[in-house]
This record gives C-alpha cells, structure tokens and sequence, in this order.
C-alpha cells in the first residue's frame, strides 16, 4: 500500500483581511495545511521556527502597512529559494513589481486578479509535489489494471476496430507525452505509464499481428502540430515542450480546420488543440472523418482547455485525452494514466 504523502504546509502572507481569507479557505479545500498571517514580523519568526514547504506572499500593502518588498529580503537573508520557495502576489498593472520581486529572491510572481487554479499548479511546480497525490493514485491503479490485462492478453485473439483505434492512438500519445515530460521527479511514473503501454501494446501485436511498438527506435524528434489562437496558452505550450529533452518540432495552426488541413500534407507525432479555439471541434472531427475514409492510422489528439466540464466535449469530438490547463507534466501524466486504465477496463469488458 502507498504511504500517504503530507500535505503541503503554506504559510500566506497577506495584510488584505479580505483575500487572505479567501486564500485560506480555498488552498485548506485544495488540501494544503494553511497557516496566515497579515503581520510580517510574526511571519517572519513563524519561518524561523516552523517548517514550511513554500510562502505566498502579497507584495502590496494596505494604507500604512509595510510592503511585501522588505519582508522577501528579509526571508532570503535566512533562507534560500531552494530551502523556502516563494510565491508572490502582485497587481495586474504592476510589471516593475514581478521584475523587482524575482530580483529580491522570489521564486515565482503571479499577477491580480488571482486565479486560484494558477496558483495551485504554480505551488505544485515549486515545491516539486502539486498534482503528485492524484497522479501516484492514478498510477497505483494503473499498475493494477495492466497486470490484469496482461494476464487476460494471452487469450485474446481478435478485437474489433472501436477498441484498437483509440488505443492505438492512445499508445502513441503516451509515447510522446512521457518524452515530452521526462525529468528526474517523474521517472518512477513514466516508468509504470511506459509499462503499462507495453502490456496493452501486446493485445494490439496479437489483434491485429502488427509490429511491437516495444522493438520501434524513437524518433530523434517529436514533430507537434497545435491548434490554438490564444497567446497565453501559447506561450505556456512553448514553455512545456521546450523543457522536453526530446527536441519537438512544432507546427501552428490558428484554428482546428486549419489543423486538419495541416494532417493533409504531414504526419504529427501529437496533436494539441485548444478546445477553445475557433472550430476546434469541427477540425478534430474533420481529422478523424480524413482518417476513417482514407484508412490511415488514428493520430493522437490531446485537447486542453479552462473548463472542467471540457472533456466530454473534448472526446466525442474525437480527441484521445482532455486536460485541464495549465498544462502541467504532472497534469499531462495524470490524464494520460487515468485514460490507461479506461482503456484497459475497455479490453476486459470486450475480451
């Protein structure tokens, strides 16, 4: 059995009575172990004497109270960034803060008005945990669910196109999203996910006699097309792939059709699509109907978006995963694992 992992201890800082309750209350539901303050100096001894995991910090002051400024100085004099992450919180307009405050040690800034979901992916990524319960949950029941396919894959002689397809593309999404998200923290999941996509690998070699994509050479470079108007989810696309140590080659489309015209002439290793991107859903079911009629292999089609109900929408338009921005490693592995396992039941209840 996994041992638990201990929740994430966070210290607020926020002279804002109003917002640092607002604070509290969610992170205490996102599962943290919140301690808040709105005195710098007692926030400061609580550092000396308590332990914690990572600080939020708001920069600006209420009319007479003394800036976050002097208390981040004052932090990094006694701790590190690496000993003590800092998160700070400054104004929408205030771009000389964000620069100021990653001058003085800060780790990260985010800007007002706060979006908690931000926050919550930006304290998983500097205190090396965020999403980690979720994904090992995911994990421990992934490993469950290959072990009892594997076992049942040897009888399995033939099985339809509806459960091949998707997983096949799914198999294939895996493959580059765990290249995509290789780092030291995430080996142990990438390790099981890998596993687990050769055990479902095998039912596809004995359905349909195909090569194993075990014995495949990966592919020096990853070529990604992604569908997305929107600058900022651009820019956090960029951010992820190019961390990846396996170079990408990313190929832009402002739309979905433009998307689906763009698998006309190329073949994609991953395809990303903003679900809120015009015609997303016309072009990931003009990408499927291209594959149907012309008998070619199903490609991967990952969709992201801001809304949490986005997934249903997302798969009945032919997309293999959904994930919910921000697009996190951790998110990504997350989904991926969870669909693993969907697919993996899927194969019992046929078989």
């Amino acid at each position: 059995m996994t041992k638990a992992a201990l929740p994430i201890r966070l210290l607020v800082v926020e002279t804002d009575d109003e917002a640092r309750t607002f604070l509290r209350r969610r992170l205490t539901r996102l599962g943290y172990e919140v301690t808040d303050t709105a005195d710098h100096e007692r926030a400061l001894a609580m550092v000396a004497k308590t332990v914690f995991d990572i600080v939020l910090l708001g920069l600006h002051a209420a009319p007479g109270d003394e800036p976050g400024f002097e208390l981040l100085r004052r932090i990094r004099e006694r701790r590190t960034p690496a000993e003590l992450p800092v998160l700070a919180v400054a104004p929408e307009t205030a771009s000389e803060d964000v620069a100021e405050a990653l001058a003085l040690g800060a780790n990260d800034c985010l800007l007002r008005p706060l979006y908690i979901g931000v926050a919550h992916a930006r304290v998983g990524m500097l205190t090396g945990r965020g999403s980690q319960h979720d994904l090992q949950s995911r994990l421990d029941t992934l490993d469950e669910a290959a072990d009892r396919t594997e076992a049942l894959s040897a009888v399995v002689s033939e099985l339809g196109h509806d459960i091949c397809a998707p997983l096949n593309a799914l198999l294939g999404a895996a493959s580059a999203l765990t290249r995509v998200c290789a780092s030291p923290e995430l080996a142990p999941a990438i390790q099981t996910i890998d596993a687990a996509s050769a055990a479902l690998d095998l039912i596809i070699v004995r359905a349909l006699g195909r090569a194993d994509r075990r014995a495949r050479t990966p592919k020096p470079t990853l070529q990604v097309l992604l569908a997305d108007n929107d600058a900022a989810s651009r820019f956090a696309v960029h951010d992820l792939l190019n961390a990846a140590e396996t170079p990408v080659e990313l190929t832009e489309a402002a739309t979905g059709l433009e998307a689906a015209l763009a698998t006309d002439t190329a073949f994609f290793d991953l395809i990303l699509i903003n679900l809120a991107a015009p015609e997303a859903v016309a072009g990931m079911r003009a990408i499927r109907r291209a594959e149907r009629e012309n008998s070619v292999r199903r490609t991967p089609v990952l969709a992201f978006g801001a809304r949490a109900d986005g997934v249903r929408q997302a798969i009945e338009a032919g997309a293999d995963l959904y994930v919910r921005e921000p697009l996190t490693p951790s998110a990504l592995l997350t989904t991926l694992a969870e669909a693993l396992v969907r697919e993996a039941e899927d194969v019992r209840a046929v078989a």
